[in-house]
């Protein structure tokens, strides 16, 4: 319902400019905007939607406001920490783990079923290349995807490309 919300306030807020620049939303303009995205509500589906459209369109008016200079860069990431605060080091996540050293197996398969990071102290220990772990997964998936059916397209060549 969310996703239709904001799809009907945006598309509402274009159908309902008057002269004075402020929205006046009712349901048939909602009804109108609902058909522009291809949407159909009833009737009481658009009674329940109109007080949150009109109140999401009065959020929008009010960021439309809101005045940034060119030197304000977009956000490129979200941190909750408050600038000036350090947070306590259990509240960053987990500590570094010490590097893991692993024996590859005689048969490269028994480490089909490892864990990323045993994978990757194979790969780091030059004890195997990612070409030989690619052909590994590959052969794997031709043999047993006879029984699981769980391969659209194998792309081979590709995989071993990239």
């Amino acid at each position: 319902m969310l996703i239709s919300t904001l799809l009907l306030a945006g598309a509402a807020a274009l159908a309902t400019q008057d002269g004075s620049g402020e929205p006046g939303l009712e349901t048939v303009q909602l009804r109108a905007a609902a058909a522009t995205v291809g949407l159909e509500f009833t009737d009481d589906e658009l009674e329940l939607m109109l007080q949150d459209v009109t109140g999401r369109l009065g959020e929008y008016a009010r960021l439309r406001e809101l005045s940034l200079d060119n030197g304000t860069a977009p956000a490129g990431t979200f941190s909750p920490w408050i600038p000036g605060l350090v947070p306590a080091s259990s509240q960053l996540g987990p500590a570094p783990q010490a590097a893991l050293t692993v024996t590859r197996p005689a048969k490269l398969e028994e480490a089909a079923f490892w864990s990323i990071p045993q994978l990757g102290a194979l790969l780091r220990q030059t004890d195997v290349t990612s070409v030989e772990l690619t052909e590994m997964y590959l052969a794997r998936l031709e043999r047993l995807d006879k029984d699981l059916h769980c391969v659209i397209t194998l792309t081979k060549d590709r995989a071993l490309a990239q």
